[in-house]
């Protein structure tokens, strides 16, 4: 298994880019994974409006969202019923 920054390196070296760069750019695309999560994540806490939360991440996401939570919500009360 390769180190991150041995990682960084091979990035680096196939793109033909600065490690800064592959390193900012990771920090970037991170950053934004987060974001998403951490709205996704208030909306279905009840902490932020289903508008705000599709106005700020997209519709899609929190529909994607929803049918997760309701796929997982019924997998936990089918297991605490029927297993």
């Amino acid at each position: 298994m390769q180190t991150v920054a041995q990682e960084i390196g091979e990035i680096a070296r196939v793109r033909k880019e600065p490690e800064e760069m592959i390193v900012a750019e990771a920090l970037k695309v991170g950053m934004a994974k987060l974001w998403k999560e951490t709205i996704i994540d208030q909306y279905l806490q009840g902490k932020m409006s289903r508008k705000e939360a599709a106005n700020l991440v997209g519709e899609h996401l929190i529909i994607f969202a929803e049918k997760t939570q309701k796929a997982v919500l019924e997998d936990v009360h089918w297991g605490l019923n029927y297993a």
